[in-house]
């Protein structure tokens, strides 16, 4: 499953919506984001810059920062998202992928269905 990810990932529909979403991005302000899972690596690189001054608690104002980008980003993720049918055009390309998988391997999905079912 692991791979059928990897590979959805890498399909040329996936680099096409996130290319679309991350212009989308751009445009909302946050120009260096090239997929959603780059919105995590900002922000978990934005905690640690924060918690790398060696402080035991971070001041108010730092965490108000953290919040306010976090809350910019996460708006603007969602209205890309929206904007783009990101979330229905990523879950077609991922069950095309799906299908395509249980298409190909549709013998060995039986035998160990039928394995399954015969140990119960």
């Amino acid at each position: 499953m692991s791979k059928l990810w990897e590979e959805q990932q890498e399909s040329p529909e996936m680099k096409k919506f996130n290319a679309e979403w991350s212009s989308c991005m751009a445009d909302a302000g946050h120009p260096d984001l090239a997929s959603k899972d780059a919105v995590y690596d900002f922000m978990n690189a934005q905690g640690e810059e924060a918690w790398a001054e060696g402080v035991e608690e971070l001041s108010k104002e730092k965490r108000a920062e953290l919040r306010d980008v976090e809350i910019d980003l996460a708006l603007a993720d969602f209205h890309c998202s929206e904007d783009l049918d990101f979330e229905q055009k990523t879950l077609a390309a991922q069950f095309k992928l799906e299908e395509q998988f249980v298409a190909e391997n549709k013998a060995e999905l039986d035998e160990m269905l039928a394995a399954a079912t015969q140990s119960k």
